[in-house]
């Protein structure tokens, strides 16, 4: 930066590459011989690294060290010796931690981390010091539970700064969910809406925090309706039922990771303005329109709905009604997380390839006709029939069960059944 007069400046500029195999590197900068300053300045700035100051400008001080301060930096006669010679200025990182390989991935992919500066006056969408981590099987370290895992680190913050931490990826993958998302302290990956605020601390310590990127399909056991996900097209218009018998009028929560236009009982939604949203609509029924799209090579993870309840209840956070259990498991413990009223999905985890395991609605009325309870009926397909458990016990009364097929996959292997109770 030569200075022309007390405020008269211009630049000139030079690069050099520093390669982790050699111990120095030139560089060089040429002024034309009708360059009139007699007097320069001089700073440099990196990219992408975790280790040295990225991003900003760092400035030489008349005593040979660094600052970021423009106000301290030193100023040199360009008739005087001008030969400098120096180490870039390192930092210490204000966030660091793992990022474990999902056990789903068979493959190696690059994953971006970045954070997002906040201020009372605007948010900063990329910052120039993003981390580029490779992640995969036999890729980085193993944890004592044999877990791989590779490392990342941030850095070119000030002490106090606000931020918030996120990752994506440029790498489109049918598996992993290449989308921006957030990470909060706790190592879950959430929304914008969701997401947690961090402080650079003081003092040199670190945030550290680990966390394992989702896949497209991270979380379709909890989910009430969905569409697939990691599409990057849809060449036809697809529509999506769900009916909740007795009810007026319907709560419908849709997932924040939804980024897909939809038409909703008749009304559209463009791109993700549902995701995280609740809606109120009127009557028992929930139907979905995802219209055709056209295939750009981008994936989208669709939509998916977590959860539904009927008006008149309490309206419900976003977070979908489930309960897990495992093949072999007693009725009793099933519906032991099963509310009345409150509609439950009930996944049980087959033991063998060749069961086709599905859920059905259940509605409970009692004698004199009223609805009483809403469950999620396990369904275990093999050898042509199909068995389930259920107790009512816990109802005290007579009652009577309708049952809802809930996948359509299932119509033809259902059309000739029978049912009986034990």
């Amino acid at each position: 930066l030569v200075k022309r007069g007390e405020y008269s400046t211009y630049s000139y500029n030079g690069s050099a590459y520093m390669s982790s195999n050699e111990d120095s590197a030139d560089f060089s900068i040429a002024l034309p011989t009708t360059e009139t300053a007699e007097e320069y300045q001089l700073y440099y700035n990196t990219y992408n690294s975790s280790s040295i100051l990225s991003g900003r400008n760092v400035y030489l001080c008349a005593d040979g060290s660094l600052t970021t301060d423009v106000s301290l930096a030193g100023t040199f006669s360009l008739a005087g010796s001008l030969v400098h010679t120096f180490t870039p200025l390192t930092v210490q990182p204000f966030a660091a931690g793992k990022i474990y390989c999902p056990e789903e991935l068979t493959e190696n992919m690059t994953i971006v981390v970045d954070y997002q500066v906040q201020s009372d006056l605007s948010t900063q969408d990329m910052s120039p010091t993003a981390v580029e981590v490779l992640i995969g099987p036999g890729m980085g370290q193993q944890d004592e539970d044999g877990r791989w895992y590779s490392t990342y680190s941030l850095a070119g913050l000030d002490e106090g700064s606000s931020y918030k931490l996120i990752y994506y990826s440029y790498v489109e993958s049918d598996l992993i969910d290449t989308n921006w998302h957030y990470v909060n302290p706790d190592g879950s990956v959430v929304g914008a809406d969701k997401a947690e605020v961090y402080t650079v601390p003081y003092g040199g310590a670190v945030n550290v925090v680990d966390f394992t990127p989702i896949l497209w399909d991270t979380g379709n056991e909890d989910f009430v309706l969905q569409s697939g996900h990691g599409f990057t097209g849809n060449p036809e218009s697809t529509t999506y039922t769900y009916t909740y018998p007795g009810a007026t009028g319907l709560y419908v929560v849709f997932s924040d990771r939804t980024d897909t236009t939809l038409l909703v009982n008749g009304r559209s939604y463009d791109s993700s303005s549902l995701a995280g949203k609740t809606l109120e609509l009127d009557g028992d029924t929930l139907t979905i329109v995802m219209p055709s799209l056209a295939d750009y090579g981008i994936r989208r993870f669709g939509f998916a709905v977590e959860r539904i309840e009927p008006v008149g209840g309490t309206k419900p956070e976003a977070a979908a009604a489930a309960v897990y259990t495992a093949s072999g498991s007693s009725e009793e413990a099933i519906l032991s997380g099963v509310k009345s009223g409150q509609p439950v999905r009930i996944t049980l985890v087959g033991e063998y390839v060749s069961y086709k395991e599905i859920s059905m609605l259940g509605a409970l009325y009692n004698a004199q006709g009223m609805l009483v309870d809403l469950v999620q009926v396990p369904v275990r397909f093999a050898d042509g029939s199909f068995t389930t458990s259920l107790s009512f016990a816990e109802y005290g009364q007579a009652v009577t069960l309708k049952l809802f097929v809930m996948d359509e996959d299932c119509v033809p292997k259902m059309a000739d059944c029978s049912f009986s109770a034990s």
